[in-house]
């Protein structure tokens, strides 16, 4: 994984704003390997990611409202969930004065199930949660819906 791919997120604690965020690694490996966690409440959410920023920060952080969505689904009562693993091909564009920027292929991106992985790494790093579910995120279209109602079981 690429430390300088932007996650943001936003629901209905945000009002459907989109904030940058920062994941969590469970180890050197996982980071290594592209897992990341986040720790969210049961409910909806939406994630939108962008490829490495460029040197405009300012611009970059407002790409987040034009990004792709993908809508995660967090039961109630389940201690850990995994959404899946999202595949995101890109192409690197070499620019004037040495300046390299990547962008994903958006009509590439899918998103894949690793639960055997995930649950691996589950049992092994986060022993004292029982309760593990996968409910794969779906790519959202559309405005984002607010619910004030927690996704069920």
């Amino acid at each position: 994984m690429d430390d300088n791919i932007g996650i943001a997120l936003g629901g209905f604690e945000t009002g459907g704003e989109l904030r940058q965020i920062m994941p969590g690694f469970l180890s050197h490996q996982t980071r290594k390997d592209g897992w990341v966690y986040l720790l969210l409440e049961p409910g909806q959410h939406y994630l939108a990611l962008q490829p490495p920023r460029r040197t405009d920060v300012w611009s970059y952080a407002k790409m987040f409202k034009t990004a792709p969505l993908w809508r995660l689904d967090i039961p109630s009562k389940a201690e850990l969930v995994y959404v899946g693993t999202l595949h995101l091909p890109s192409i690197k564009q070499n620019l004037l004065f040495g300046v390299t920027i990547s962008s994903f292929i958006w009509d590439s991106v899918v998103v894949r199930n690793e639960d055997d992985g995930a649950r691996k790494i589950a049992a092994e790093l986060l022993p004292e949660f029982e309760t593990f579910k996968t409910v794969l995120m779906e790519q959202h279209e559309g405005p984002i819906i607010l619910k004030l109602t927690k996704v069920s079981e």
